[in-house]
This record gives structure tokens, sequence and C-alpha cells, in this order.
């Protein structure tokens, strides 16, 4: 979508999650010609995967979380959040978006940014989903 980025989106995610993301989220969000940077297929061989996740944050116009319990107790979804976060501390430019997957308590460093609700696969949700990454 940007020039200033090589991808458009992040994906953040628990890999308990790996299902949902793989068979749902990554195939709508490509149709609509995303360019995705996701783990299992960006990481490069041979580097640390926090450098990975750090390079992933930097080249990515938006992060989207995936907001489940497993995410929420996931020491590595902190750290990418985190990452996201210092990027865009006051979240002038919308770099994190957040979308509930699951009931979970969303801790209050998200609490305060708008995320879309995805757990019953709404499609409205999912068309603002698409214009809020643009």
């Amino acid at each position: 979508m940007s020039t200033a980025y090589k991808y458009d989106v992040f994906i953040s995610y628990s890999h308990k999650d790996r299902l949902w993301v793989t068979k749902e989220l990554l195939p709508k969000l490509e149709q609509h010609r995303f360019k995705i940077f996701i783990d299992f297929r960006d990481f490069q061989s041979g580097r640390f995967s926090v450098t990975e996740m750090e390079r992933g944050v930097n080249s990515s116009k938006r992060v989207l979380l995936v907001l489940t319990d497993d995410y929420i107790k996931s020491d590595w979804g902190t750290f990418e959040n985190v990452m996201g976060q210092t990027t865009d501390p006051a979240a002038i430019n919308r770099k994190r978006i957040p979308v509930l997957r699951g009931s979970c308590d969303i801790p209050l460093r998200l609490q305060i940014i708008h995320y879309r609700d995805l757990r019953n696969n709404d499609s409205q949700q999912w068309d603002l989903l698409i214009r809020d990454l643009i």
C-alpha cells in the first residue's frame, strides 16, 4: 500500500492461533492485495527471532495484533506489541491495529486503542478492518 514500507501488515499472533491465522485471516488480507509479513514465511533462517520480529515491525506499515487469551499470555506477543508501540507511542499513525479474536482480558496498554471484534466473524467488522489497514 505505502511505498515507504516493504510490507503493509505484520501479523502478531500466538502460535496456538495459527490455524485461524492461516485459514481465515491471511487469505482475507491477501485477497485484498495486502503484502503481509508473517513469521513462518518471512523469518530468515539462521537469524534470531527477536531480530526478525524487529525487522517485520519496522518494515511494515501496520502491526495487526490478534488478541486471544493465548496471545495475551505470550511473552513473544507482548514483545511484538511493545515494539509496535515504541514506533508509534501516541498511536498517531495507527501502527498497531488490535483484532479481538477470542475472549480475553485486554491489557490496559491495549484498552486505550480501538479494536475490531472478529469473535463472531461479522462481515461488517471484516470490512472495517480492511479499511483500517489501508
